[in-house]
């Protein structure tokens, strides 16, 4: 009877059309919200405690190159000393050329480039402000022409721009919900007029409003897991895509990104939360519509 109550029903085919639009936009948006907060947390194991301090070179030197690598070095063994410094790398020059690469002409020759010698600093700890100013100043006491980056400051800019990514997804999540509610809502009172002689028949059999209300509940649920289930197996290439363009990119930050074998669980999940809303919205509707009486 669930079958045939939507045969020559157009929510047929509007039901799967509209849970799948909602399910793909609502696997992305989610998607999004793992990904970001993955990254974020990768981004906060991998720069936090961390500094980058660049070696200015001397233009006016007689060999600007070996000057500025004779400073970064004698840098490097300073810091070597500190008790707040757990290791310090000297970037190769190759390193730098290609980390230049994609900011630059293609025509550009690096290998005649004089770049800044970066020193890649690792602390024991997140340094406090003060402990921060303490080791800046010992730096540029060492040597003047140098600029020291905290990676920190770097983590929470990206972690604004990931809230502001985040609330977006969680705006388009709420979206999705209130639209699939509006839309089954309207969807089974349309159905119902349409199938007006068959509830009017089992009334007169004397079927009890929650068995009517049951059977359009399990037919519209059907309809949107089969949408939903077209909508996430159009997501999910989809996410691979992204994933695979952020990790073959030249950033490093958005290489890390990625998704974890659960959060692949969870969006693969949200065509049976589509039936579960489709079940609840559907029989809460035909319920409502039935107890206003007369019978319709």
């Amino acid at each position: 009877m669930a079958v045939n109550i939507f045969k020559n029903d157009t929510n047929s085919k509007f039901l799967p059309i509209v849970s799948a639009l909602i399910v793909f936009l609502a696997s992305i948006s989610l998607a999004i919200v793992f990904l970001s907060s993955r990254a974020l947390n990768s981004w906060k194991y991998t720069i936090e405690s961390s500094l980058s301090i660049q070696v200015m070179p001397e233009y006016d030197a007689k060999n600007p190159e070996s000057e500025k690598v004779a400073r970064a070095q004698k840098l490097k063994e300073f810091l070597e000393k500190d008790v707040m410094v757990k290791s310090v790398k000297i970037i190769s020059k190759n390193t730098m050329n290609e980390l230049m690469k994609p900011w630059l002409h293609k025509d550009f020759k690096t290998k005649y480039a004089i770049f800044p010698e970066v020193l890649e600093v690792k602390t024991f700890k997140n340094l406090p402000k003060e402990d921060f100013e303490t080791l800046e100043n010992a730096i540029s006491k060492q040597d003047k022409n140098t600029k020291v980056y905290r990676h920190e400051d770097w983590v929470k800019k990206a972690g604004l721009i990931t809230r502001i990514f985040n609330n977006l997804a969680y705006i388009i999540l709420g979206i999705s919900l209130v639209a699939m509610f509006g839309v089954i809502s309207y969807s089974t009172k349309t159905s119902m007029l349409i199938q007006i002689r068959i509830v009017r028949l089992l009334n007169i059999m004397g079927a009890k409003d929650n068995f009517i209300a049951k059977i359009f509940a399990m037919s519209t649920a059907k309809l949107c897991l089969i949408g939903g289930i077209f909508g996430t197996l159009i997501a999910f290439p989809v996410l691979f895509f992204i994933i695979y363009v952020a990790q073959n990119s030249n950033s490093s930050l958005f290489a890390l990104l990625d998704l974890a074998p659960a959060n692949w669980v969870v969006v693969g999940c949200l065509p049976f939360a589509c039936f579960l809303i489709a079940a609840i919205s559907s029989y809460r509707t035909v319920m409502k519509t039935l107890r206003k009486g007369p019978k319709i």
